[in-house]
């Protein structure tokens, strides 16, 4: 299979020799096209490494949190069917993909830019004044999967 060419074109722009394959979930029936681990065993050049601080793939890799709440999902989809469902810190999108899965009427996903999902909206959150983020940090975009 060819993994979407919006996603490979974003992880090449990042990573110019990586690639995506689509790789199955551990106890879970959902696959995702995340960056090929191999990619990540080698030395990233300044340039890289700049690119990946400025812009983080969140979406290329499944991180363990999303997985666990996926397959929660999936063992309880009563909590999400027939509900709307906001993934707030999406990264890869499990957790959404498996709400849609699971029978709930409408996904957002939210995150830094992902170019799989069409952004529907960008807000500015609130945060406790003590945690100090930096202000890129405060904006949320809201995507559709």
């Amino acid at each position: 299979m060819t993994p979407p060419a919006d996603l490979a074109a974003a992880l090449t722009a990042l990573l110019g020799d990586a690639r995506l394959g689509l790789q199955a979930l551990p106890d879970s029936d959902l696959s995702l096209w995340l960056i090929d681990p191999a990619n990540m065993a080698r030395a990233f050049s300044p340039a890289e490494t700049q690119r990946l601080l400025e812009a983080p793939p969140y979406w290329a890799f499944c991180w363990a949190s999303g997985l666990a709440l996926a397959r929660w999902i999936a063992a309880h989809p009563e909590h999400v069917a027939g509900r709307q469902v906001l993934d707030f810190g999406s990264g890869s999108g499990i957790a959404g993909l498996a709400a849609a899965r699971a029978g709930a009427t409408r996904v957002v996903c939210c995150d830094l830019a992902h170019p799989g999902f069409t952004r529907i909206a960008t807000l500015q959150a609130c945060t406790l004044p003590d945690l100090a983020e930096p202000d890129e940090f405060r904006r949320v975009a809201l995507y559709r999967s």
